[in-house]
């Protein structure tokens, strides 16, 4: 069996999401498992969190009916909402809860839903990301119209754009949320609102004094603070109890070895080329597993706890690391992300972001699941 690995710890993934809730004690919280769970597995991880998430949040019906068929019972969100009318009576049937983030998907569940079968929808007001969302005149329209046909909203909703960079850009955002949303009696009909994600739970100026949901994507995975200001905020929540982990360790072997001499080069466009007499190990890893071409003659990998530099262009399966003087032999672990380099800090050498890393993880990468 190729050699290469995924290994996740579900437990972290859970304390990952316990001290989200340290943080907004009186919240309900949608765990986001689209993208197969940020390449962590969907299924896997919604089972584990069964009992300490109240929804899990997904891309599509397809997502969605996966975790159904997998025995899900928690609410489940389709954050993109509708793409074809005849979804709507598979949403139905399934109990599903849907994001309205248009005018023409309205339209389309109020002339094809199913009149004797429940539906549950979230609206999703834009803030000032400019992708999905209702201004205000269709929020207020879209609102009415679903009153007036008893339709579920579940709750009012928008996305921030940049809650990892700038607490004021957010909470700009958040005033112009709550413009829109301040048009309808939602707080005498107790429909919560949900804003904040990952990054922004850190800002305790974000809570909301009303019902919400937080909505924990890439912060249930990863320790996001690593990828948050350090700034004051930053600080106080490092001092305290609050701790995150890293879920998943990327890893594989050494399947040969090589002698290079002084300016030789190795790999694909000899991008590489020894300065001196070294020894190559081409390691069971490439672009096809999900780790970056990009991280070519940039990125570092561990073996024997110690750092060595990727050499050569990253291939389809394999990749080159300059193991020179470290007495290495085939079969030897090589850690290209998890314990001693985060996924993140390697996103950010290669000016990424670790959700890009994560569900670029292939389907060929073996995954182990520990607790």
């Amino acid at each position: 069996m190729r050699p290469i690995n995924a290994s996740i710890n579900l437990s972290y993934i859970e304390h990952n999401l316990n001290q989200f809730k340290l943080i907004h004690k009186d919240s309900r919280f949608m765990a986001i498992v689209k993208a197969n769970g940020y390449g962590h597995g969907a299924v896997k991880v919604a089972q584990h969190l069964h009992n300490s998430a109240e929804g899990f949040g997904v891309c599509s019906i397809e997502e969605a009916l996966e975790l159904r068929s997998a025995g899900i019972t928690k609410k489940v969100l389709v954050l993109n909402g509708i793409f074809h009318y005849l979804e709507i009576e598979q949403i139905q049937e399934n109990n599903i809860d849907i994001v309205i983030h248009n005018t023409w998907q309205l339209d389309t569940i109020l002339k094809h839903k199913k009149n004797n079968m429940p539906l549950n929808v979230w609206l999703k007001v834009n803030s000032g990301l400019n992708r999905f969302g209702l201004n205000k005149n269709e929020f207020i329209y879209a609102y009415d119209k679903l009153i007036s046909r008893n339709i579920r909203i579940e709750a009012i909703m928008s996305h921030l754009h940049s809650a990892d960079l700038s607490l004021e850009k957010t909470l700009m955002q958040k005033n112009a949320f709550m413009q829109i949303v301040n048009n309808v009696d939602f707080l005498a009909k107790n429909i919560p609102l949900s804003l904040c994600a990952s990054s922004a739970c850190f800002y305790p100026d974000m809570k909301i004094n009303h019902p919400n949901w937080i909505r924990t994507g890439i912060g249930i995975y990863v320790n996001q603070l690593e990828n948050i200001p350090q700034n004051d905020i930053y600080k106080e929540i490092t001092n305290g109890d609050i701790k995150f982990k890293n879920a998943m360790t990327l890893s594989s072997q050494i399947i040969a070895i090589r002698k290079i001499k002084v300016g030789d080069s190795t790999g694909y466009s000899h991008t590489w080329t020894a300065q001196k007499d070294s020894e190559v190990a081409i390691v069971a890893g490439g672009y096809a597993d999900g780790i970056r071409r990009a991280l070519s003659n940039t990125g570092e990998v561990y073996i024997k706890n110690k750092k060595v530099p990727i050499v050569g262009n990253i291939s389809m399966d394999a990749m080159c690391i300059d193991v020179t003087g470290l007495g290495v032999k085939i079969g030897d672990t090589v850690e290209i992300w998890g314990n001693l380099q985060s996924v993140s800090s390697m996103a950010k050498k290669i000016g990424t972001i670790a959700h890009e890393m994560l569900t670029s993880i292939s389907k060929r990468v073996h995954k182990i699941y520990t607790i």
